[in-house]
């Protein structure tokens, strides 16, 4: 737990489990006020420094993954779309869904936040059970073209050196 008092402690939900220098745990961002992320965030940080770990961090929030983390792969559907170093996926996010999820993030900054565009992803999200034939991202992404419907899944492949990306768009 952290904080001064009772009110003010924040139980980690789950474990934190540490076996020759990588960390598994399990944590809601969006289930604690935003004082309590930063200071398990930085906790956590501070502990990844001194200790020397490597931590598995699954997120849906990206400023949180941002903070925290090295390396990065994007999920869609459970499959891998995208994997980079953290600056190189924020600067240079290749996968339509990367960008997408990069877009709504918001900027501290109030004049770059107001004249960023934002892309709004429509449709529904496929079943995971019974995935869409061809990308699985294709229902939803606004780029697709018909090889992303007819063609297998796109191979997961290295386009610039350690960024990899699964889609039939990126050269």
């Amino acid at each position: 737990q952290t904080g001064q008092s009772t009110e003010e402690a924040v139980t980690l939900e789950g474990t934190l489990e540490i076996q020759h220098g990588t960390t598994g745990l399990t944590y809601s961002t969006g289930y604690y006020p935003l004082f309590h992320n930063r200071s398990i965030v930085n906790l956590l940080q501070n502990l990844q420094d001194e200790l020397g770990l490597t931590y598995l961090f699954i997120a849906h929030d990206l400023s949180v993954v941002r903070h925290i983390s090295n390396r990065i792969a994007v999920m869609y559907l459970g499959k891998i779309v995208e994997l980079a170093d953290r600056d190189r996926l924020y600067t240079q996010p290749l996968h339509p869904y990367t960008q997408a999820l990069l877009s709504a993030v918001p900027i501290p900054d109030p004049k770059v936040e107001a004249t960023r565009q934002r892309i709004v992803l429509q449709g529904d999200l496929p079943n995971p059970a019974n995935p869409p034939k061809g990308c699985c991202f294709h229902t939803r992404c606004p780029l697709a073209e018909p090889i992303c419907r007819q063609e297998p899944g796109p191979a997961f492949r290295e386009v610039s050196p350690d960024h990899f990306v699964a889609c039939h768009l990126v050269p």
